[in-house]
């Protein structure tokens, strides 16, 4: 039964821009159809095989068969499904953004020896996209944008010119073999140029259900600056000021529509001021990550101290960027609590725990993950109002 559902994928080259624009069109689509958007990605981390294949991206693990990773891939991908994937796209009018699907898997795991059939045949249950948008992209314009990533060089992101041309083929073959709907879109301009496309794309397939006045709202979209918000270290006081906000004893609802209209950076500190009062002292701010984080600490009997992190992302992001935050921490930690904005419903709530390197080089288990969603703040803050 068709529901109006719109299960969208992004693909491209490393470097075209696809993981912002797809953070920037969930933030769009949201202010046209508020809770019923969610943005994904591929590989899927807390999905089944997610660590492995993060490893092996990452070069930590070297030793592994192609077959090994074509159905490590698949696996991933079918678990995907299972669990985020088609439970959201079952419910009416909701809209799924997956950062890479199978178009990638035809790219970076099919060879002679495993020809495209073959890996589609490997991923023969996996749900078929509405539209595949492909950024194609210079190698000129790709390089610059990874080096601005500051990070490693991941296993497949070499050789872009030939990887260019197995992402033809690759489309050929969906085309003409699945009858995909595959658009080819021009990422060598602006963000905004790139985006407007994306948008008229979208408008274009759903031009039955949406009305004028959604598809104004959509054009007239602005990309929005990220990781602009900068809080401080002002954390000590209680939330006397904070509580006083509200009217006396307010229901979840005021609460959430009063916490929902906060600017980000009020709810991070709201956010803190709450692991405050249940105990976590904050501390220091972490230098130079990726999102801003703190310091805290945790006190238990006989004078044991705990330490952690509290991390605040401005977006329901991929769980690499918790992962690199983790890993530019200087110090060991053993918990770690983050914020994360938008619908809960859009928010994983579980991750494999990998050995992790920090970079004063000791190695450890990744600390353990406290997702603390708007819902899990709206219901704190109701209790301590009523």
């Amino acid at each position: 039964m068709n529901n109006n559902s719109l299960f969208i994928v992004i693909e491209g080259l490393d470097g075209s821009g696809k993981t912002t624009i797809s953070r920037q069109l969930v933030s769009c689509l949201e202010t046209v159809f508020s809770k019923k958007v969610k943005q994904t990605f591929e590989p899927h981390d807390a999905s089944c095989a997610g660590l492995f294949i993060r490893q092996v991206l990452e070069k930590k693990i070297l030793q592994f068969s192609p077959e090994t990773l074509t159905y490590a891939f698949a696996a991933n991908r079918l678990d995907h499904c299972d669990r985020e994937i088609n439970p959201w796209l079952e419910k009416a009018d909701h809209i799924l953004i997956c950062d890479r699907y199978y178009l990638s898997s035809l790219v970076y795991q099919s060879s002679k020896n495993h020809p495209f059939e073959y890996v589609m045949q490997v991923n023969q249950f996996a749900r078929k996209p509405d539209l595949i948008l492909f950024f194609n992209v210079s190698n000129e314009v790709c390089y610059q944008r990874m080096l601005h990533r500051n990070k490693p060089q991941e296993l497949f992101e070499k050789d872009l010119s030939e990887t260019r041309s197995k992402y033809f083929s690759a489309i050929d073959f969906l085309r003409t073999k699945r009858d995909e709907n595959i658009v080819e879109i021009d990422a060598n301009g602006t963000l905004q140029e790139v985006f407007d496309q994306v948008i008229e794309q979208l408008i274009l397939l759903k031009k039955e259900s949406w009305n004028e006045a959604q598809c104004l709202q959509l054009r007239s979209y602005k990309i929005q600056p990220e990781n602009t918000f900068e809080i401080t270290n002002n954390v000590s006081n209680n939330l006397e000021n904070i509580l006083n906000s509200f009217p006396h004893a307010p229901s979840p609802d005021i609460i959430h529509a009063h916490f929902t209209n906060l600017k980000h950076t009020d709810q991070a500190i709201i956010f803190l001021k709450i692991l405050g009062q249940q105990g976590y002292h904050p501390g220091a701010k972490f230098a130079r990550l990726p999102a801003q984080a703190f310091e805290l600490t945790y006190n238990l009997p006989g004078g044991i101290v705990l330490q952690g992190g509290a991390l605040i992302l401005d977006s329901p992001l991929q769980y690499g960027t918790i992962l690199e935050s983790i890993s530019v921490i200087e110090k060991m930690i053993h918990f770690l609590f983050v914020y994360v904005p938008g619908n809960p419903e859009a928010v994983n709530q579980y991750y494999e725990r990998d050995l992790i390197q920090f970079s004063n080089g000791l190695n450890a288990i990744f600390p353990n993950i406290k997702i603390i969603t708007e819902a899990d703040i709206v219901n704190t803050l109701f209790k301590l109002t009523n």
